[in-house]
């Protein structure tokens, strides 16, 4: 073999494992870019998972602990998230492969602001017409514990144990929703138990005193008149109250 034929055949190999080589750092190149795709995939999917997870503690918040109605695009969000989770493997390969992987990931990121925009909705829903009901019903039994100087009775404390269910766990979606609403309902069948303590409208009903006693009480309380100015017939109607008697001294 001539050295030119001998040069020619050494040109040849060197020129193929230079395209081998080319070859493989492409498929290097695919697949590590393949790889970081899914990893971003994954964390799209992964903060989806989260806001479908927020959005079903606050659901059954709403219809479990309040019996509520949730808005309609609760359920349009969770169908627009199931359509995007449930591609089987062989569809994501296909994707990764012979789709557009980013187009994917834009779809799964608008799933998961559907979805937050729902949860807040919810969260919206039961601030408007559930927690701020019971946080005015909280404040107002506070303000007749308050008057009758009761500090540490069971009542006082199932006050405390309503407010906390209201304004700290009901709102932290880290926390089991159904062992909150198992607790609110203990929490409900106490308070409910107390029925003639939840609010000064309450206990003059329970009562039977009138609005002019209830000033009474109020002003009182707060220390601003003394029993001297108080009408004679509105201190009778005060001393008859045991609850009042404990905590003001009513001598005529």
């Amino acid at each position: 073999m001539s050295d030119t034929q001998t040069l020619s055949k050494t040109v040849e190999r060197i020129e193929s494992k230079a395209a081998q080589k080319d070859e493989a750092d492409n498929v290097e190149d695919r697949v590590e870019r393949a790889q970081t795709t899914v990893a971003r995939i994954n964390t799209e999917l992964r903060d989806l998972a989260e806001a479908i997870e927020h959005l079903q503690f606050y659901r059954q918040i709403l219809l479990e602990a309040f019996d509520g109605t949730e808005p309609p695009i609760v359920r349009r969000a969770l169908d627009d998230a199931e359509a995007v989770i449930t591609k089987d493997r062989r569809e994501m390969v296909s994707v990764l492969r012979d789709g557009n992987p980013e187009e994917f990931r834009k779809q799964v990121s608008e799933a998961t602001e559907k979805v937050k925009d729902a949860r807040q909705s919810v969260y919206q829903r039961l601030k408007d017409d559930h927690w701020s009901e019971w946080n005015e019903k909280i404040a107002s039994a506070r303000e007749l514990q308050r008057i009758l100087g009761s500090s540490d009775t069971k009542f006082d404390k199932t006050i405390k144990w309503t407010h906390s269910i209201v304004t700290q766990k009901m709102q932290n979606p880290d926390k089991s929703a159904a062992g909150i609403v198992q607790e609110w309902e203990n929490a409900k069948t106490q308070w409910e138990n107390h029925q003639d303590m939840q609010g000064i409208s309450q206990f003059q009903q329970s009562h039977g005193i009138s609005d002019e006693a209830v000033d009474e009480i109020r002003t009182l309380s707060q220390g601003s008149t003394t029993l001297a100015e108080v009408d004679l017939e509105i201190l009778r109607e005060l001393k008859d109250i045991p609850e009042l008697a404990k905590s003001i001294s009513l001598e005529i």
